[in-house]
């Protein structure tokens, strides 16, 4: 009797070293995994600016008794390449005169400078203006920048165009010579519609080296150097002006609205041979 109650207390044991033995399949502690990053889906609302590639140029420091009262964005959706206007209200509040160069932030890299520098005595308030235009999105139809200057920020919503139209250009002389060449911007495939243009941006970008600049053109401005800016139904319509082309290639993006109410822009890239 003694003989199978041992024998039984052996084969009990045997069960549970077998049931209560290590699992094979896991080899390693799960909380030695490393952490995963979840997988962006279609729906984020998050879109990475890419062209030009993003650079981040942090705003330089707030001069002591400077104040940021308020700031505007005008208006506050737009298409692609098509001005905003911003208004920001400045003030000293300090004791001594300050000179203050403020800095336009959008998504928190400076984006432009105010010019020339601004002089407040103690206890005055300016008023100054900028204008903003962004000429990528990435893929995304929509994308919300945050405008700032100090501790005051805005939203401005960029959008695509309802409607785009191809721009070509005619070079005269095609080489440039002393850093002047007369550009022809033709619009041209309008299907079909008539649209009034009101605002231009130019980026300039050189070669190897140099910066990118920006020129924005919009309201009373525009108007002076574009004053026949309204294309109608099939129609070609030129603008002639004598420009710098110190840098190598410039992108050209003119902004309106067409009779039907549509969003419309215009862009094309031009390339300049510079002749030494």
């Amino acid at each position: 009797m003694k003989s199978r109650i041992l024998a039984c207390i052996l084969i009990i044991a045997c069960l549970g070293i077998i049931s209560c033995g290590p699992n094979t399949t896991s080899t390693t502690p799960a909380s030695s995994a490393p952490p995963t990053s979840p997988t962006p889906t279609a729906t984020d609302t998050v879109v990475p600016i890419t062209t030009p590639p993003p650079t981040v140029t942090p705003p330089s420091p707030i001069p002591p008794g400077i104040v940021v009262q308020s700031i505007d964005v005008n208006p506050k959706e737009v298409i692609i390449g098509e001005p905003s206007l911003v208004t920001i209200v400045i003030a000293n509040t300090g004791n001594s005169e300050v000179v203050y160069r403020p800095e336009l932030v959008v998504d928190g890299s400076v984006d432009s400078v105010y010019t020339p520098d601004l002089t407040l005595k103690p206890g005055s308030v300016q008023t100054i203006t900028m204008l903003l235009a962004k000429h990528d999105i990435g893929t995304a139809a929509m994308h919300i920048f945050s405008v700032k200057m100090a501790d005051e920020a805005r939203d401005l919503i960029v959008k695509k165009a309802q409607r785009e139209v191809p721009v070509k250009f005619e070079l005269n002389p095609v080489s440039c010579v002393n850093g002047k060449v007369t550009m022809k911007p033709i619009l041209t495939e309008n299907q079909g519609v008539s649209v009034t243009f009101k605002a231009l941006t130019i980026y300039y970008q050189g070669g190897e080296g140099q910066t990118s600049e920006r020129v924005i053109l919009a309201g009373e401005d525009f108007r002076k150097a574009y004053p026949n800016a309204y294309l109608k139904p099939n129609q070609l319509l030129s603008f002639t002006g004598t420009h710098d082309c110190n840098f190598i290639t410039s992108v050209w993006t003119f902004t309106g609205i067409s009779d039907t109410g549509e969003s419309v822009r215009a862009t094309g890239r031009v390339n300049f041979r510079i002749e030494e």
